[in-house]
């Protein structure tokens, strides 16, 4: 929860260690759920990005004086559902890194990856969703295309098979939203309409 608060904390450090605490718990009452979901965002991707496969972090729990970080980190665990993450560039291109045994980074590999690398053929993606083991993008065209694990279809292209490289969602048009869950993926359509597909045992 007090990651990424140097800018707040207006102190000499190396000369005043002993004011480092003093001036942190000066600022920790902006540490609303919001913000240290944000700044541990943040600060998740920047590790993963440089290679990290395991974090461990220690967050101040006392909600009677409003220190109510857990909840922002809680609400950024549901959020990271799997270990991949993708960015959509201003260009409309993406970039992916993390675990990549089920080829959800697009690349044609089942490499990990320590930092970004393209999604191959994606270059006009408007919205973006990564699954556990599967990535999504919606196409500037309204057309969708996933990668990645296939085993209950979530990718939907009428099979089951894992792709490394993306492929076309079948019988979908007009998509502008799209949700890549642990198992299945749902899409929103222009007019409302929300279609889903993969795992349905719930």
């Amino acid at each position: 929860d007090k990651t990424c608060i140097l800018g707040r904390c207006d102190c000499e450090t190396k000369r005043f260690p002993h004011l480092a605490m003093e001036r942190t718990s000066a600022v920790k009452h902006t540490f609303t759920v919001e913000d240290v979901f944000e700044r541990a965002s943040a600060t998740l991707e920047k590790c993963i990005g440089h290679g990290a496969t395991r974090m461990r972090t220690h967050v101040e729990v006392d909600p009677k004086v409003g220190l109510r970080g857990l909840e922002g980190v809680r609400a950024l665990a549901s959020s990271s559902i799997g270990y991949h993450h993708c960015a959509q560039l201003a260009t409309g291109a993406m970039r992916c890194w993390g675990w990549n045994a089920e080829g959800q980074m697009g690349d044609n590999s089942t490499t990990n990856r320590g930092l970004p690398v393209p999604v191959s053929g994606i270059t006009n993606a408007i919205a973006m969703s990564a699954g556990q083991s599967h990535t999504c993008a919606v196409l500037a065209d309204g057309s969708s295309k996933c990668w990645g694990r296939n085993a209950e279809g979530q990718l939907g292209d009428t099979t089951t098979t894992g792709r490394l490289l993306p492929v076309s969602v079948a019988v979908l048009q007009g998509a502008v939203s799209v949700g890549a869950q642990y198992r299945a993926t749902c899409f929103q359509l222009a007019t409302g309409v929300v279609k889903c597909t993969g795992y349905n045992g719930y």
